[in-house]
């Protein structure tokens, strides 16, 4: 038996809960409630996961010392996603808890995260280019060259506050008598090498681009796993419908008994095949294809050593170079 149920409220502000009761299984309108639920699901969980990852980016800055990357990149990117994605999720719970249509202050609220998320663009456009370029002109160089030694000075030897002491003085060259380690912030940036800074907006602006308009399109694509429990709960359905409920159930007496055997066997097989195996598979490969691309690239830059795979030839190799030498 079939019902129409609909979700009503005697009260002008009510309360919707997310509670999904049996009883809505046994009605001809479950997808309208259902469907709803999952699809805001789907987007909570995509949304936690990008900030996650992009949480995660400021693990790289901080092992390769990318202190400006910080400031520049990692704070404005997640001020981007909180204030626009984050609060959509926000505003999923509390419409489901504290609603009320007529709280004007939402639209005030709104435009100010709009506001500020919008003025992090100009930061992820301009603002890596430009600390490069005051890097490579020497304008920032010997800032941030007396910044690395005064934090070494306390743990220092008594050479190097010594040198420290007459650059406070104006007694000394501080650049001319200390040769410093490279700046890993600059990835490879210094004064010594040729510098294009149009090349290097070109770049940046590539990286906010795709960032900013990624975020839609990966918020988009967490809606598959939506799509995939919507497909897995009208297959189910229909297997239930189609071979038990509407047919082998409908038999009674001995003959009936015999049906359900035999259905349920069926039932049981298309079940482990069809929902547990290809439905399994299917979801494993698009949850895969969601940690590579929507996931992991908030953090992952493809850096590193390339992989040499274990090789008795490669190591005969290296020995008849090194008896060559």
């Amino acid at each position: 038996m079939l019902l129409m149920l609909e979700l009503s409220s005697s009260a002008d502000n009510f309360t919707f809960s997310p509670d999904i009761f049996q009883i809505w299984q046994v009605s001809n309108n479950k997808l309208n409630v259902l469907n709803s639920l999952k699809m805001k699901l789907s987007v909570t969980l995509g949304i936690s996961q990008m900030v996650f990852g992009v949480i995660l980016s400021y693990v790289n800055y901080r092992f390769f010392r990318q202190r400006m990357d910080v400031y520049l990149v990692f704070i404005p990117q997640l001020i981007f996603i909180i204030f626009i994605f984050g609060y959509l999720i926000l505003m999923i719970f509390l419409k489901w808890f504290l609603f009320d249509d007529t709280n004007s202050r939402q639209l005030v609220i709104q435009h100010f995260l709009v506001v500020i998320a919008v003025c992090c663009v100009p930061f992820l456009l301009f603002g890596k280019p430009t600390y490069r370029y005051l890097v490579h002109t020497g304008k920032l160089g010997k800032a941030v060259n007396y910044r690395d030694v005064r934090m070494l000075k306390p743990g220092g030897s008594d050479e190097l506050r010594g040198i420290v002491d007459q650059d406070e003085l104006g007694e000394g060259d501080l650049e001319a008598s200390v040769e410093y380690p490279e700046d890993r912030s600059t990835e490879g940036h210094s004064n010594e090498e040729e510098f294009d800074l149009f090349e290097e907006m070109i770049h940046q602006s590539i990286e906010t681009i795709e960032y900013c308009l990624s975020l839609i399109s990966h918020t988009a694509s967490y809606l598959r796993l939506w799509a995939l429990s919507l497909a897995h709960a009208e297959l189910s359905d229909v297997l239930w419908g189609m071979i038990l409920a509407d047919t082998a159930f409908t038999i009674n007496g001995f003959f009936g008994g015999i049906m359900i055997f035999i259905a349920f066997s069926v039932w049981a097989c298309l079940t482990v095949f069809i929902l547990l195996m290809m439905e399994g598979l299917s979801a494993f490969l698009h949850t895969l294809r969601l940690h590579w691309v929507e996931f992991q690239s908030k953090f992952y830059s493809g850096g590193g050593y390339i992989f040499a795979p274990f090789s008795f030839a490669t190591i005969l190799d290296i020995r008849d170079e090194l008896h060559h030498d």
